[in-house]
C-alpha cells in the first residue's frame, strides 16, 4: 500500500504537511477488522513530498486471506502544517476523528496467491479546512481520500530457460 497527493492548494507559506499514522486496518466482507503492519510505527509523512504521482510505501507486502475487503482505515494520531520551512512555525491541525475512512464505494478482492497494489491519494486541497480570522486561522482535517487499485501489482510464474 502506498500514499500520494495531487499538487494541493494550501494557505500561503505552507511548506510541509505532516500526518502521523499509527495503524492501518482493512475490513473483510463477512469478517472483522485486521491490522496491517507498517514500514514504521508510527509512520510520519510529509504529504507535500509525495505530490504529482510520487508515492511512498507505508504498508509493505502482506499476505491477506482471499476474499472481498470493503474498507481501509488509517488511524491518524497527529497532523501539522509548517510554514516557510521554519520548524518553529508548526501549527497543529485538529483531527475530528481518529480514523480516516476510505471511499464508501471502494472495495477490493484478494484472490489466492494474487497480488493487489493499492495507492491512497490524500487530497489535501479538499482535506484541510481553514477556520477563523485570516490573521490567526485554525486548521481542521476533514480528509478526502481516493483509493486506486494500481495496475502495477503482479506475480510472475514459470521457468527460465538456460539458453
Amino acid at each position: 500500500m502506498s500514499m500520494t497527493d495531487a499538487k494541493p492548494m494550501l494557505p500561503a507559506g505552507v511548506s510541509k504537511c505532516f500526518v502521523t499514522i499509527d495503524e492501518v486496518l482493512v475490513h473483510s466482507s463477512g469478517g472483522g477488522w485486521e491490522s496491517l503492519p507498517m514500514v514504521q510505527t508510527p509512520f510520519r509523512i510529509d504529504l507535500l513530498q509525495f505530490a504529482d504521482g510520487n508515492t511512498t510505501e507505508f504498508v509493505p507486502p502482506v499476505a491477506l486471506e482471499s476474499g472481498k475487503y470493503t474498507q481501509i482505515r488509517l488511524s491518524v494520531i497527529s497532523a501539522r502544517l509548517r510554514f516557510n520551512d521554519d520548524p518553529d512555525s508548526d501549527v497543529e491541525i485538529t483531527i475530528p476523528s481518529e480514523n480516516l475512512k476510505t471511499d464508501k464505494n471502494f472495495d477490493f478482492d484478494v484472490s489466492e496467491g494474487a497480488a493487489v497494489d493499492i495507492t491512497i491519494d490524500f487530497d489535501l486541497s479538499k482535506s484541510i479546512l481553514v477556520e477563523g480570522p485570516a490573521v490567526n486561522p485554525s486548521f481542521k482535517l476533514k480528509p478526502v481520500l481516493h483509493i486506486v487499485e494500481t495496475v502495477g501489482a503482479a506475480t510472475i510464474e514459470g521457468t527460465i530457460d538456460n539458453g
